[in-house]
């Protein structure tokens, strides 16, 4: 009990695991009931047979979940696919992706009345040449989840054909998941996509879009006219250089948007100053970023609200402290999180070094860090 300490992070409980191997029943049990128990913690094989027949559904769910794809407890993870637990039976069938001796039982899942069973089998057969019956029929099936499964299943196994239903599916998760899945060169596709009445949807296309010469007027006209500001900004910085990009670029630095403002500003960088004086700090985060200098330092006063050379600035300074923190983190100060914690010290805006990783210029991770030294 001791081993695994009452308050231990998933990488000290992983150690603890590791140096006590002759753990009670119990505290195995507590152990992968905690959620973090990995496969490298040193268990013995013995030990997660044990567990994959814990009386706690919990248990076995979790063992599923971070051991269950050895190929030395298949034959065990088999017998859970009959498991009186459906959380469990969905576990065993996800766990038994690419196990051709697992393909029959879990052809047999397609059928199931519970959709995250026909989901979790769906995904796992995506390789199955004698499950592409069954899994056709799920393009019919009443929910979106079992037909999303289906679509990318299909696609995997390169019926493409399958696409072209997903893509006019009346749920947009759907139609998302099958415009993710279309080859390069599916140009008409993405472009017909531009009109899907999901914003979501054609945020995505315009993403999928960029750089196509073949959808520039298409793009245009989206930068232009889409009600909605993620896709304005999304088709925006899909547009290659030239003319049409030229033409909305004029309107977009005058967009009221701060998204459409940003975007403008990333694909010309002669907005840079004029991003500096933006009422919005996204805006002007971007602008230092952007900016060829590679001292940050003068700089900073452009993002503290209080300098905002907008009248009718509704960004107080605090404010932008608490919310902003990401763009402080860029730029050689100590961030402010929104819970008032410092996380990290950033030390060159081309680099972020934190305790345990780099993150490279312009990437954003919203983890929490340490200070660094």
């Amino acid at each position: 009990g001791d081993a695994l300490g009452g308050g231990s992070t998933a990488r000290d409980l992983a150690r603890a695991l590791h140096a006590a191997a002759d753990l009670d029943g119990p505290s195995w049990h507590a152990a992968v009931q905690d959620g973090e128990l990995q496969r490298q913690a040193g268990a013995r094989r013995d030990q997660w047979l044990h567990l994959l027949s814990s009386p706690i559904p919990e248990v076995r769910r979790a063992v599923l979940q971070q051991g269950g794809d050895d190929p030395s407890l298949r034959p065990a993870v088999r017998r859970l696919l009959g498991d009186p637990a459906v959380s469990v039976r969905v576990a065993a069938a996800a766990a038994l992706r690419g196990d051709r001796d697992s393909w029959p039982a879990l052809r047999t899942l397609l059928g199931d009345s519970d959709p995250r069973l026909r989901v979790a089998a769906a995904a796992s057969l995506a390789q199955d040449p004698e499950a592409r019956p069954g899994l056709r029929a799920l393009l019919r099936a009443p929910d979106a989840a079992t037909r999303k499964a289906a679509v990318v299943a299909l696609a995997a196994a390169g019926e493409l054909q399958a696409l072209e239903g997903g893509l006019v599916d009346p749920t947009a998760t759907v139609r998302r998941a099958a415009l993710s899945c279309l080859p390069a060169g599916a140009l008409d596709q993405r472009v017909r996509a531009l009109e899907d009445q999901d914003a979501t949807v054609r945020r995505l296309a315009a993403r999928a879009l960029a750089g196509a010469p073949g959808a520039q007027a298409r793009l245009a006209e989206a930068a232009g006219r889409d009600a909605d500001d993620e896709v304005r900004a999304a088709a925006l910085e899909s547009l290659l250089p030239g003319d049409l990009r030229r033409a909305v670029l004029s309107g977009a630095a005058r967009d009221p948007s701060w998204r459409v403002r940003r975007a403008a500003l990333r694909v010309d960088v002669d907005q840079v100053e004029a991003g500096l004086e933006d009422p919005d700090w996204h805006v002007r985060e971007a602008a230092v970023l952007a900016s060829p200098n590679d001292d940050p330092e003068p700089l900073l006063p452009r993002l503290d609200d209080a300098h905002a050379a907008v009248a009718g600035e509704a960004q107080p300074s605090e404010r932008m402290k608490a919310h902003g923190w990401r763009a402080q983190r860029f730029l050689g100060c100590t961030a402010q999180h929104p819970d008032g914690v410092e996380r990290v010290r950033i030390t060159d805006k081309q680099q972020i070094v934190t305790d345990d990783r780099t993150i490279g210029n312009g990437q954003r991770d919203d983890g929490e860090h340490t200070m660094a030294a």
